[in-house]
């Protein structure tokens, strides 16, 4: 496995939507404090036929995402002060997941930000789950007309707090 190219997204290149359209799988990060641009989304394609020496698959980085933990817990209450997240999309070109239309959407000069939304259910959390969700906003800039935001729910993910969970403090 290599990384070929990291893109610090100041708006989507080219070949930054040739490698979100071409991926096979999505992972996306995010690692700490609850306002950051610690965001990363890693697009993985696998390699057809590769040879002997040649990798199974190729890494690409979106980094320098703004990346937000949304937890209504207050502080007093235990809510941390930083947070390690992660979600994927295992097959992003097989399946028919959300991704397609993130995929088909975005355009050159996009840009993505990922909203983090911790114990957004009480009803799970009475009964000793959590309600987790991942939503990666598309941003177009509009020049001077200003930014419109496009909301996509990527993953929701309910499970008591364990190492498995979506959105977990530090």
């Amino acid at each position: 496995m290599s990384t070929d190219v990291v893109s610090e997204t100041t708006g989507f290149s080219k070949l930054d939507l040739q490698a979100i359209r071409q991926c096979d799988r999505v992972c996306f990060y995010h690692d700490g404090e609850r306002n950051s641009h610690e965001g990363r989304i890693m697009l993985r394609k696998e390699i057809e036929n590769p040879g002997p020496f040649d990798p199974k698959e190729r890494d690409y980085d979106l980094t320098g995402l703004t990346s937000r933990v949304h937890d209504y817990r207050e502080p007093c209450d235990g809510r941390p002060d930083a947070y390690s997240c992660f979600a994927s999309i295992s097959s992003s070109r097989y399946s028919d997941s959300v991704w397609h239309s993130i995929a088909a959407f975005v355009k050159v000069g996009d840009t993505f930000r990922l909203r983090w939304q911790a114990d957004g259910n009480s009803h799970t959390k009475a009964h000793g789950l959590h309600l987790d969700e991942l939503t990666l906003i598309v941003e177009r800039h509009r020049g001077g007309k200003g930014t419109e935001s496009y909301p996509f729910i990527v993953d929701t993910s309910c499970s008591p707090d364990n190492t498995a969970r979506m959105i977990r403090g530090k």
